[in-house]
């Protein structure tokens, strides 16, 4: 887990968005498919507006309880790989897919619509936000994801969690 400050509104949450998914599909490729170490991992971003703007991301594995120190190793080695080398085109491509289905899945749900409406409201953003969300996803570049990880992944204030089994 990582806290770092963060100024709340939509732009960030979206490029959030984004680098999550590259994350994602970076720790799923080596923890899961190079290492063999894990059966899923998750990588969250969690922004909070109230009542302190803040930035809480978590990366979430289970494993062998031998194999907690190379895996947490090579997932912290994932986060200083996006940093330092953004997105591969593949990825990129991933990506936008990924954004642009969910959020077409989305604009069918009442409860997306709901929580849009309610947080534009609460934060004083833009309705029609909301028409600009596919152009902005679909102008994504590999240079913009090295962007966000430069500002988002911030590794100054880690805490790490271990759960271990009854022997």
């Amino acid at each position: 887990r990582f806290n770092l400050p963060f100024q709340y509104n939509r732009n960030n949450r979206n490029e959030l968005m984004a680098l999550s998914k590259l994350v994602n599909i970076r720790l799923r490729e080596v923890l899961r498919e190079e290492k063999s170490g894990v059966y899923g991992v998750s990588f969250a971003a969690s922004p909070k507006h109230y009542p302190v703007e803040n930035l809480e991301l978590n990366i979430y594995f289970s494993c062998a309880p031998e194999n907690v120190e190379s895996l947490t190793a090579s997932a912290l080695a994932v986060l200083q790989e996006v940093k330092e080398k953004g997105c591969e085109e593949k990825n990129l491509v991933k990506i936008r897919e990924t954004l642009i289905r969910e959020r077409e899945t989305s604009l069918k749900e009442n409860q997306f619509w709901m929580g849009y409406i309610t947080q534009s409201i609460q934060n004083g953003e833009d309705l029609g936000d909301v028409l600009k969300y596919t152009d902005w996803v679909n102008t994504l570049k590999a240079e913009d994801i090295k962007t966000y990880a430069a500002k988002y992944i911030v590794t100054d204030n880690y805490a790490r969690f271990v759960l271990r089994p009854e022997n």
